[in-house]
């Protein structure tokens, strides 16, 4: 296993909790938007630290296809749209961790189902092992 998705997945455990804290002050669009002003500044800072030219990060822009454009603009619309949601879900729901795995399990059958359905995508006895191990777990957590 990479540690690298150790590390990330160590990290995003703690991010239900602190959501959860924020989110009992502000409404799901305020929250929303000082999380992408404080990501926005520390893409800047990141980029800056990696000395990185915005120019040659702007001019990879102008290779990207119609598609690829429009995939983006959907995943943005996705984001969002999930974001204010789930934040408005939390905000009513006390199990913060339940809502996270209930979420990670639909969304991870989901993924697999339209990789099956859409892009023929093949999967081993263990892989459907996993997705049984996904609907049982959702089912007692329910």
């Amino acid at each position: 296993m990479d540690i690298n998705l150790v590390g990330a997945g160590i990290m995003n455990s703690v991010k239900p909790y602190c959501r959860k804290h924020v989110i009992e002050s502000l409404e799901a669009s305020e929250f929303a938007l000082l999380n992408t002003i404080i990501i926005g500044f520390i893409l800047v800072v990141y980029i800056v630290w990696s000395k990185k030219s915005v120019k040659d990060i702007c001019s990879k822009y102008y290779t990207l296809t119609w598609t690829q454009l429009i995939s983006i603009i959907a995943l943005s619309i996705i984001t969002v749209t999930g974001t204010i949601l789930k934040l408005t879900h939390d905000k009513k729901s006390n199990p913060t961790f339940t809502n996270g795995l209930i979420v990670k399990g639909i969304t991870s059958a989901i993924v697999i189902t339209v990789g099956i359905l859409f892009y023929n995508e093949t999967y081993t006895w263990k892989t459907w092992l996993g997705i049984a191990m996904i609907g049982i777990g959702l089912y007692l957590l329910g």
